[in-house]
């Protein structure tokens, strides 16, 4: 029994070899494959001549890496505004209205004191 299962596995694996042969003939004669082999046999000509490995061939084509630069948060700053009180000379620089000086000012002058602005 063992002999006919090896002829009938041996036979099969003939088979498929004959299938796999026809393939590889019908696929040589494709023009698709034969550009594909042409390109490959020039390309390894052309790394001979250049001594060149297929992996410098491969980095030469490869994009280069870039990494975006990492980006800090950038916190909004407001602008800084100068105000002169006419009445004492004294020059406050701020970026928020809430400032102590600022806010004494509002209390002592009112809306007057938006009039100071300078810059």
């Amino acid at each position: 029994m063992n002999k006919i299962h090896k002829l009938r596995e041996f036979l099969a694996k003939e088979k498929q070899l004959q299938a796999l042969q026809q393939e590889v003939q019908h696929l040589a004669q494709s023009t698709a494959v034969q550009e594909v082999v042409k390109f490959k046999q020039e390309l390894q000509a052309l790394m001979e001549q250049f001594n060149l490995s297929e992996a410098e061939v491969l980095d030469m084509l490869r994009p280069p890496a870039t990494q975006a630069p990492a980006q800090e948060s950038v916190k909004y700053q407001r602008a800084q505004k100068i105000f002169r009180n006419p009445h004492t000379g004294e020059t406050l620089e701020i970026r928020s209205r809430n400032h102590a000086k600022f806010q004494a000012w509002k209390r002592t002058y009112g809306d007057e004191v938006e009039t100071w602005l300078v810059s």
